[in-house]
């Protein structure tokens, strides 16, 4: 009998009569019934076999790769349930693939916001010509209220789409932190490694791009472990999140700085260029950019950061805001230490030299490559240059064996001593 009941329920397992949730329950959900009904060229999907569903208690965990019970579902008894592994642990690889899936939401959400934005700006150029070539202000100022309104429904509201993955992701890391298989942890690695699948707030970022420990905050480049998360040291450990990061890194958030305020060329080019009046266009939006009051204040503190390990700086390129708030090669920069000599110059200073920003010290500059005014001031215009005092030339003009030659013509020839 005990063996013709587990045959019975072994069968039932494999037959689609459970009542599943059709439609995703949370608006950026992964969802395995919609997937499924577009594949299956079907308008939706409404019953599904045991062993492919959970319930919804475990929707945030498991809702790409399983179907969630439906809510006025009532399945309680405690051997179907048994019998069906609802009251076993998901799989890990279920998690580790519901996390890369809900990143691809969050990241698809942003990027629907960001394209709403830009037709938003598009929109109101438009509106702005269509005032000023058809004079129809009232007709246009109303049609443009009535499109900024539909867009302004189209766009999703990320601050409690931030709010549910605060909630909802770490109950996936605590589902993968009690992992104890090495051959299952690598498995998971191989999941995950290369992707953004750690939370730290407001994003998702990679392993690499993120530390325990950091002495400056270089947010959106580099991360420090969330509070929230430190419970999953073992976790993030195993995933190569480092105790803080090195002098590379830092330098590397430099020069990201510098590609994206285009004082460095990345190297890439743009293959639709079609025409010499686009390349000279391409060559105008080409021209570097001033840092912004955010990335100044970041450059700023991650120069002082550098300026304590001068043993690896001096080997590193590293870019340094001027006085105008462009970054450029440290070595290319010079820090005022003689502001009285560069006005006996008789030269504007900046037409000739590129002066460091003036919140960097000259100590700091020193350490990080930038070059000393007064130093150059005197080699390139020593003749120039009014001290003040008189003076006059001092040193040996004359070559050392000349020299030594004329002192020993003025001893007297025979057997005297040198002295």
């Amino acid at each position: 009998e005990e063996m013709e009941r587990n045959t019975h329920l072994a069968l039932i397992a494999d037959i689609n009569w459970v009542p599943i949730a059709p439609y995703r329950l949370e608006p950026h959900l992964p969802w395995k019934a919609e997937d499924e009904a577009v594949k299956r060229n079907q308008n939706k999907i409404v019953v599904a076999s045991p062993k492919h569903v959970r319930f919804l208690k475990d929707m945030w965990l498991c809702s790409y790769s399983m179907f969630c019970l439906l809510p006025t579902a009532n399945i309680s008894n405690p051997e179907l349930i048994r019998a069906f592994g609802w009251d076993k642990p998901l799989d890990y690889t279920l998690a580790a693939s519901q996390l890369c899936n809900i990143v691809k939401v969050y990241e698809n959400a942003k990027h629907i916001n960001k394209l709403e934005l830009l037709k938003k700006e598009f929109e109101q150029e438009e509106l702005i010509k269509g005032l000023v070539s058809q004079h129809d202000e009232i007709t246009t100022t109303q049609e443009g209220e009535e499109e900024e309104g539909m867009n302004h429904k189209k766009m999703i509201d990320l601050g409690e789409l931030q709010r549910r993955m605060a909630s909802a992701v770490p109950r996936l890391y605590t589902l993968l932190d009690s992992i104890n298989s090495n051959e299952e942890l690598n498995e998971i690695i191989g999941i995950l490694s290369g992707q953004r699948w750690l939370w730290v707030g407001t994003d998702f970022v990679a392993a690499d791009r993120i530390a325990f420990s950091t002495p400056a905050n270089a947010a959106p480049y580099l991360y420090a472990v969330p509070p929230d998360l430190v419970c999953f040291k073992n976790l993030l450990s195993n995933f190569g999140v480092r105790p803080n990061f090195g002098t590379s890194d830092w330098v590397s958030v430099l020069k990201q700085m510098a590609v994206e305020t285009k004082a460095l060329n990345d190297g890439t080019d743009n293959p639709l260029r079609l025409n010499d009046q686009e390349q000279d266009q391409d060559q105008e939006e080409d021209q570097p950019i001033p840092l912004s009051a955010t990335q100044l204040e970041l450059a700023l503190l991650l120069v002082q950061v550098l300026s304590d390990d001068t043993m690896r700086v001096g080997d590193l390129e590293l870019y340094v805001p001027d006085d105008r708030g462009f970054l450029t090669l440290s070595t290319d920069l010079v820090y005022n230490d003689a502001p009285w000599l560069a006005r006996e110059v008789g030269n504007e200073t900046g037409s000739e030299f590129r002066l460091v920003h003036p919140k960097i010290s000259a100590g700091v500059g020193e350490k990080v490559g930038v070059k000393s005014l007064r130093l150059l001031l005197a080699t390139t215009h020593s003749t120039e240059m009014d001290f003040g005092i008189q003076s006059e030339s001092f040193g040996q003009s004359e070559s050392i064996t000349r020299r030594l030659r004329h002192i020993l013509e003025l001893y007297p020839e025979g057997p005297s001593i040198l002295s």
